[in-house]
């Protein structure tokens, strides 16, 4: 019998960091990955980077990377409604998604709180619902308000002089 070398777990890796996102899509999807030549070897054609033999695998839609790792987040059992949404806001404040393509997919999973034990046909339900995918936006826009800040914080501390003074 011959040893196989198989991967047991892979993180997961927020879009933010191009290339491990990249590498981590590749690892997932490559069969046989012998090297990181291999890996980044798309129809023949070697790719200078992970993003872009990714891309070139079809498993990136280059600028959309946030939507692909929502439906991700989205997959995994333990993910809370919560969660999702600040993933999501996120991805919204990085500009790595398409905010009407994430609702449409994920609004299920977003939805806080959803009526339960109610038929699906029924008015209750419906109204319920709703409220749940409204908590849902409040919650997102919440998460995009408090990260658009701090990332506005990050930018004008790092755009001023440094609080020891210069010299």
């Amino acid at each position: 019998m011959t040893a196989r070398h198989i991967i047991g777990r892979i993180y997961v890796v927020r879009p933010a960091l191009t290339e491990k996102y990249a590498l981590r899509l590749l690892l997932s999807n490559v069969k046989d990955a012998c090297s990181y030549e291999y890996i980044r070897t798309v129809a023949g054609q070697q790719h200078p980077s992970f993003h872009a033999a990714a891309v070139a695998c079809g498993l990136l839609e280059d600028g959309y990377e946030g939507e692909v790792f929502l439906r991700e987040v989205a997959q995994e059992r333990a993910c809370a409604p919560q969660q999702l949404c600040r993933e999501t806001a996120g991805v919204l404040v990085h500009g790595d998604g398409r905010f009407d393509v994430i609702w449409e997919e994920l609004a299920p999973q977003l939805a806080i709180d959803p009526p339960l034990g109610v038929d699906i046909h029924s008015t209750d339900w419906r109204r319920g619902m709703d409220a749940a995918l409204e908590r849902a936006v409040v919650e997102i826009l919440a998460n995009v308000r408090r990260l658009a800040a701090a990332r506005t914080s990050i930018v004008s501390f790092s755009a001023s002089a440094p609080p020891w003074g210069t010299a």
